[in-house]
């Protein structure tokens, strides 16, 4: 958190509409990038099966670092799955929406998000307006500064108020889930905890949804424990601590997309989102996620194809998101 930092009120005509960046590039795209992409779904029963494996080959071994560099493994297919998750939200994948769902909800429950809480935080608020103040994934702005918020981001945000670098921001998507999770269940209407940048408005449907996916979230990590023949400390190497991996890996991208761009009064797709450069094992493995700017421009683009809109973006408009 900076210390004098608050959401900029820039002057409009600095900004351009999502709408200006589309009709400008859409156009230079193959309508291809745009069909579903339920070949995909291949991917994720890869990663489905090295789980899977890594479990059996834990339930023969009682050696603790032999199941930590397994929970390891697994947790990396975790945070694949997630970002498979990711584009199955935003329907890259199936356009059916009862699949769809069911899908998200075992590809998010094993990563221990809730599918309505994502969708209600990623797709209806944190895409129409990224990095303003109405996005809940930004940072804290300098009127909400007080000790809960000052020691939430102490924890689990890199600062200049911490002079060494914090391992503990690697948990800091389990904290998200966490408390977005407690303020959509316990907090009605439009109050929330102050760790809460912004909370979407949840029906009572929802928030009865949220609850049944909670529900199993908590089967799933107990099916973890019942295969593991309800050893604790091989459940936690394949539980906790593989969501731990999980998040550590997730959060490695999460704080390129928004953090390093300010909080602005208005919403521009490009200054709001980074986009960065990694070895293209990563972006093979990882679906392309670290093309964030262009997911953004363009949410329903398979993973495949970002790096096409990338080039368009780059020669367009180029100098406006760190590319």
């Amino acid at each position: 958190m900076k210390a004098k930092e608050s959401c900029r009120k820039d002057d409009r005509h600095d900004f351009i509409n999502h709408s200006t960046y589309v009709a400008e590039l859409r156009l230079f795209l193959p309508e291809d990038a745009f069909k579903p992409d339920p070949q995909s779904l291949f991917i994720a029963l890869i990663h489905l099966g090295i789980i899977a494996g890594c479990l059996m080959l834990g339930i023969h071994t009682n050696a603790l670092f032999v199941n930590l560099v397994l929970g390891t493994i697994a947790g990396h297919s975790l945070v694949c799955l997630s970002f498979y998750a990711h584009y199955l939200s935003h329907n890259v994948v199936v356009r059916s929406p009862g699949i769809r769902y069911g899908l998200e909800l075992f590809f998010w429950g094993i990563n221990g998000m809730p599918t309505t809480i994502w969708r209600q935080l990623h797709n209806k608020t944190h895409h129409p307006q990224p990095n303003t103040s109405l996005d809940p994934d930004r940072r804290f702005l300098e009127p909400e500064r007080n000790i809960f918020t000052r020691l939430f981001t102490f924890i689990f945000h890199p600062n200049k108020e911490v002079p060494n670098w914090n391992p503990l921001v690697g948990l800091h998507l389990i904290a998200y889930i966490i408390k977005n999770t407690m303020a959509a269940l316990y907090y009605p209407g439009k109050s929330k905890p102050d760790i809460v940048p912004n909370k979407p408005q949840y029906t009572k449907s929802q928030r009865v949804l949220v609850a049944f996916e909670v529900m199993v979230i908590y089967l799933i990590q107990y099916g973890y424990y019942v295969v593991l023949d309800y050893d604790l400390v091989k459940y936690i190497c394949f539980g906790p601590y593989a969501l731990l991996v999980a998040s550590i890996s997730a959060i490695a991208y999460i704080l390129t997309n928004h953090f390093p761009n300010e909080v602005h009064g208005h919403t521009d797709m490009l200054k709001a989102s980074t986009s960065v450069i990694i070895a293209p094992i990563f972006d093979h493995l990882h679906l392309n996620f670290s093309y964030h700017s262009e997911h953004h421009l363009f949410p329903s683009i398979r993973a495949d194809s970002t790096y096409k809109c990338k080039t368009e973006a780059v020669h367009h408009f180029f100098g406006r998101s760190i590319f």
